[in-house]
């Protein structure tokens, strides 16, 4: 959605008219192209495309041009390479390979055997292969570049997952100050009442802390409730015992972070540093403020705007405060509810160990597992699922074992932010016994498929 409205921004500055067709997987790709080819010739692929080969699935006609704005994993190398295709995948200042080095003939004939990859070589492999930039950046790089870029568009593009930015955060830093910096020029050096504000900041790695209590963000943050066994009551007193160890009386946990004692919100960071050991748990955030309004951290944001999708164009809008505090009150719910759940997952013992995987099926009668529906709560619920599982068990094998989690349907859906390859296996599996399942998603990994009952 971020990258949809930095997209509109820069298609309305320049006041280019253009038609948006939502798509949710290749066969809906394929039919809209079909549908639009014979009005259009310029076609935008916005978090779509890159994983596949474009001009063999779709057959464009020589005056057909394609743009690519994915930050999907793997690129599909004829689409680096083809001629009626442009992708912006990656930042400007990090090239593809050249098309020698990729496609060479080898002068020695392949005697095959296995190809052994020297420390270097491998080294090279894994770095080229993280390098993944999110759609949202890529575009407000583009606005910079055309001088169009605003501090409400960087707002926008750090409405992501921090685990998103982390490679990039000096880079947008040095946006942060230079945007500010124009903006109190522009001032005449006050900051202004209804202006945007962006700052980057240390927090601690607690869901909704700032909007919520600090007992309840403690009780449903996947660090302490994983480490801590929070879904026991052992692991309750182990909080408590946290709070009297960090110096926080229990009535200031218990009440809102806005209204604690001024001393405690300020010295927070650092009482936990020196209790829980927090300091990879502390990441640089980007959090902004808007006028007298409450300030936000960007994870924060990501959470309540995951909730609350079928209403995101409101929420992105800088007037919808009234529905950005709704969102934050139905964030709240839904951690509560996903604690719920694992909760009732580990003490009934669902996790089993199917040999090369854990699996665990969320039945029809469950309270709120149609909540899990959608390919993103699914995900977070498998998360956290997945590392309560690895600190309650002793047995070390499955610690490191991947987790399928199966849920009963309720609608359709396919879609997924994984860049697992281990949904793959599911996919050969299905050939080999003849069995149907569907993995139309633009991920080539294919982590949510949607599998018949019948071949279960």
């Amino acid at each position: 959605m971020h990258p949809r409205v930095l997209m509109e921004c820069l298609f309305q500055c320049d006041q280019i008219s253009y038609s948006l067709v939502p798509v949710t997987g290749w066969s809906n790709l394929e039919a809209a192209f079909q549908q639009h080819r014979e009005q259009f010739s310029l076609f935008l692929f916005l978090n779509c495309g890159v994983t596949g080969d474009l001009v063999d699935n779709l057959r464009p006609d020589h005056h057909h041009r394609f743009f690519v704005v994915d930050s999907r994993r793997p690129i599909h190398l004829v689409n680096a390479f083809a001629t009626q295709v442009r992708e912006k995948t990656l930042r400007d200042d990090i090239q593809l390979p050249d098309y020698d080095e990729i496609f060479r003939e080898d002068e020695e004939q392949w005697d095959g055997g296995e190809e052994v990859m020297d420390e270097d070589e491998q080294k090279e492999k894994e770095t080229t292969d993280e390098v993944r930039t999110h759609s949202a950046l890529l575009l407000f790089e583009l606005a910079w570049t055309l001088s169009k870029d605003s501090n409400e568009m960087l707002w926008w593009a750090k409405k992501i997952p921090q685990g998103k930015y982390v490679s990039d955060i000096a880079w947008l830093q040095r946006h942060v100050s230079r945007l500010n910096h124009r903006q109190e020029e522009g001032a005449g050096g006050s900051h202004s009442h209804d202006s945007l504000r962006l700052a980057f900041t240390y927090e601690l790695s607690l869901s909704l802390y700032q909007h919520w209590s600090l007992l309840d963000s403690l009780t449903h943050s996947l660090p302490t409730w994983a480490g801590l066994k929070l879904w026991s009551l052992a692991g309750q007193r182990r909080l408590q015992g946290l709070l009297a160890d960090t110096g926080i009386p229990l009535r200031e946990a218990r009440q809102t972070f806005s209204a604690m004692d001024l001393e405690l919100k300020t010295n927070l960071q650092q009482l936990f540093d020196k209790t829980l050991n927090f300091q990879g748990k502390c990441l640089l955030s980007g959090s902004f403020d808007l006028g007298v309004f409450t300030t936000n951290c960007g994870e924060d944001y990501f959470i309540f705007l995951t909730v609350c999708f079928l209403s995101l164009w409101d929420f992105l809008c800088r007037g919808g405060v009234a529905k950005l505090m709704e969102g934050i009150e139905r964030a709240k719910l839904w951690l509560e509810c996903v604690h719920r759940v694992v909760a009732s997952c580990i003490a009934t013992a669902q996790l089993t160990s199917l040999g090369p995987f854990l699996f665990c099926t969320l039945s029809q009668g469950m309270p709120d597992v149609g909540v899990f529906c959608h390919p993103d709560r699914l995900r977070v619920l498998s998360l956290h699922l997945l590392h309560s599982h690895v600190h309650s068990t002793k047995n070390r094998r499955s610690r490191q074992l991947p987790l399928l989690v199966s849920v009963p349907l309720e609608k359709l859906i396919s879609s997924s932010l994984c860049c697992s390859f281990f949904g793959r296996a599911f996919e050969k599996a299905a050939e080999t016994t003849a069995s149907h399942i569907i993995c139309d998603n633009f991920n080539s990994a294919g982590k949510v498929s949607l599998i018949g009952k019948k071949n279960i």
